[in-house]
């Protein structure tokens, strides 16, 4: 009877069969610039989507800066002094 240890050391690789699917170097680098150009613009464009979400649905606080300035220019627009 063969222990583990044996039957690794004596088995023969398969011929043909590659790690990366038939794939030479140039083929696998081109696949990598690929997939990022595919899914780089995506995951930015869904940031950008939710950063401009939060920034329209953002609560405005009275003693803001941003309240003093949006209030103050409403009302100017409206003909109030």
């Amino acid at each position: 009877m063969q222990t583990t240890n044996e039957n690794i050391s004596t088995a023969k690789p398969v011929k043909g069969k590659s790690v990366n699917g038939g794939m030479n170097d140039s083929d696998m680098t081109a696949s990598f610039i690929r997939q990022i150009n595919i899914w780089l613009p995506i995951m930015l464009g869904f940031i950008l989507y939710f950063i401009i979400y939060e920034m329209i649905n953002m609560p405005i606080q009275k003693n803001s800066i941003l309240y003093a300035k949006y209030g103050t220019n409403k009302a100017e627009k409206m003909g109030g002094r």
